[in-house]
């Protein structure tokens, strides 16, 4: 006899359903990333050779990763032909994962619906989707926090140690994925500290075990560098090489660029070095000002409605301080009131002194690194300069009210069965941690079905539970979810699968690879050629050949040659031509948005074109 499954159920799997039609749109227009080639490459010798990865593909500060990646794309390469699908049974699984792990974590604390419009929001939000089309490092460990969190909060709601064991061992599984995640950890100490639930050394004993059968290989691999890969990634130190050409086939190619952009970058981190103690923290707090402005947003920028990003955020502090004033217990509003008339007064004052001490003029002298605010800088500072100053004339004012109001609210939430301060905390510890050592926006992402949450409560069960609505609420849910959905790649797929269909029209890449598999196999070498590259790249995939070899320009290339028509190629230079090549590949115009490098190739005069694929020329030795 089969359970019935309830509407809430239905739903999310709906959402789901939904979520992947729209994430797998266009696939043969997308094609492998180039870190992505490299993961492949070591899942195929897996299944070719047994050869277990011991090492993942290169961070940006260009040590290797634990090899995570290369198991999500395992069933991929061993279900699919086609490279293009490759990454997709990997990420479609972390996505619904992801999506099934925010509602039941949303539904425990806050109620079916407010679970349902959660996962709605991240299902069509643009980091979701585009989590949903790739492995790449930045989008894989979202998932594992969603379902870590699920299991901490039971933990203390159930005081079972085994959900202590089993958050413990998704985290390590995440970080073997990427170790980006691991302020996540800071939370279950917190939590302990906070609720003491049951600890058993037996299941945790057991965790150790299986998290040390999983990183074997990768540790085995870093002991024989000595851990400077691990070094790299928690201290933040670039391993960037500065001889990188020794590896070219030819170091006369280097753009005169490269090396004077790693010269001034050497130069900079020899003059941090050497600075004093004060000049360092001049210079983190300029970082940390960066931060605050322009990352504090993190992923509502991704909005395209205007003012978005500013509404978002603001329901997201709005649903954090939900977390923490729900609780369990019955409170005495009297003396609530009180508390929180004291901590309003404060809070005026605070917001006042930090409007009036963080001007223009004070971070320009003080933060600034050489003491100089651009316009647009200046118009920032005032705006948030001007906003303390009014939250702190509106606090002040009208304290009572507020007072009042607060504890009403947090009278209101207190009758939940649930702890939702577990919620709250999972979000203030690691963004606080990030605040303070974040080099760019995309180290808060791994958060950012978290923060959906914290929306979905502010639009649906704070109404629900503060002014009985229950018809009305899909008014400001519709509204959350306008602004959400409202990002470049919802939209873009929605009018590509109008134009082009469900599935998309071949890459550009695609398109070439086959025409030049074409003239391969017409000039009798079907197995193998010697074929260069002079197109649009990032410039790591060619610096970076000195540390992995598999780094080069056209590795992409090279994947799509040899999966879908099994041809290699002869040439391994990381600069993607060599002198004795006999076909190349040429783009003559923009296609991939962000490979803003190029190499460009002083003896193409030797090769006529053939044929034009897209952007790109096939040429021929003449």
């Amino acid at each position: 006899m089969f359970l019935k499954p309830s509407a809430a159920t239905i739903g999310v799997l709906l959402l789901a359903g939904f979520g992947v039609v729209v994430t797998l749109q266009g696939w043969r227009s997308r094609i492998p990333r180039f870190d992505i080639v490299i993961g492949i490459e070591s899942a195929q010798s897996l299944i070719d050779h047994g050869h277990i990865p011991d090492k993942g593909i290169l961070t940006s500060f260009v040590s290797f990763t634990a090899p995570g990646v290369t198991w999500l794309l395992l069933p991929g390469v061993l279900v699919f032909h086609d490279p293009r699908l490759f990454e997709y049974i990997g990420s479609l699984g972390l996505y619904v994962g992801t999506i099934f792990g925010i509602f039941l974590l949303t539904r425990r604390y806050f109620g079916s619906g407010t679970a349902l419009l959660a996962g709605a929001l991240y299902s069509c939000s643009e980091l979701g989707l585009t989590a949903g089309s790739t492995v790449f490092l930045t989008y894989t460990t979202r998932g594992f926090y969603v379902w870590m969190i699920y299991c901490v909060g039971r933990w203390v709601d159930d005081d079972n140690p085994n959900l202590l064991a089993a958050a413990l061992l998704i985290w390590a599984t995440g970080m073997y994925v990427f170790m980006e995640m691991a302020p996540a950890i800071l939370v279950v100490p917190v939590i302990w500290s906070l609720y003491k639930p049951s600890v058993r050394v037996t299941p945790l004993a057991a965790v150790a075990v299986l998290s040390v059968a999983l990183w074997y290989p990768y540790l085995r691999f870093e002991a024989h560098r000595d851990f400077v890969d691990v070094r790299s990634q928690v201290f933040r130190q670039s391993l960037q090489p500065i001889d990188f050409s020794k590896a070219w086939c030819d170091a006369s190619l280097v753009p005169a660029d490269w090396r004077s952009d790693i010269a001034q970058t050497n130069a900079l981190n020899v003059s941090q070095a050497e600075e004093s103690s004060l000049e360092a923290i001049r210079r983190w707090a300029s970082e940390r000002a960066n931060i605050f402005y322009d990352n504090v947003l993190t992923s509502f920028r991704t909005s395209t409605v205007p003012g978005g990003a500013i509404v978002l955020f603001g329901l997201t502090l709005v649903g954090l301080c939900a977390c923490f004033l729900a609780g369990t217990k019955e409170i005495d509003a009297r003396h609530v009131t009180i508390a929180w008339r004291h901590r309003i007064t404060w809070l005026a004052y605070g917001a006042g002194f930090l409007g009036i001490l963080f001007n223009e003029f004070v971070l320009a002298r003080f933060i600034a690194a050489d003491a100089h605010l651009e316009t647009s800088s200046i118009l920032r500072i005032r705006f948030v300069e001007a906003s303390l100053v009014v939250a702190a004339i509106v606090c002040r004012t009208y304290r009572d009210t507020i007072a009042t109001g607060t504890a009403a609210v947090q009278r209101a939430l207190s009758t939940s069965s649930t702890n939702a301060k577990v919620l709250g905390i999972s979000i203030a510890i690691p963004w606080l941690v990030l605040f303070l050592i974040a080099d760019v926006e995309r180290r808060f992402w791994w958060m950012w079905p978290l923060q959906l949450v914290l929306v979905a409560v502010s639009v649906v069960y704070l109404p629900m539970r503060l002014w009985r609505l229950s018809r009305g609420v899909w008014i400001p849910a519709l509204f959350a979810m306008l602004m959400v959905a409202n990002n470049t790649v919802f939209t873009s797929r929605v009018h590509d699968w109008i134009h082009s269909g469900w599935s998309g029209k071949d890459a550009n890449a695609i398109q070439a690879v086959d025409t030049a598999a074409t003239l391969v196999r017409t000039s009798g070498n079907r197995g193998h050629a010697s074929i260069g590259y002079e197109m649009d790249v990032r410039r790591f995939v060619a610096i970076d050949h000195i540390v992995d070899s598999r780094y080069k320009v056209g590795a992409d290339f090279d994947m799509l040659l040899w999966y879908r028509h099994g041809i290699s190629n002869l040439n391994r230079c990381a600069e993607g031509v060599l002198g004795t090549d006999t076909y190349r590949i040429v783009q003559i115009a923009t296609d991939n948005v962000g490979r803003t490098d190029r190499i460009e190739i002083r003896d193409n005069a030797r090769f006529e074109i053939v044929r034009h694929a897209g952007v790109y020329q096939l040429r021929r030795r003449r």
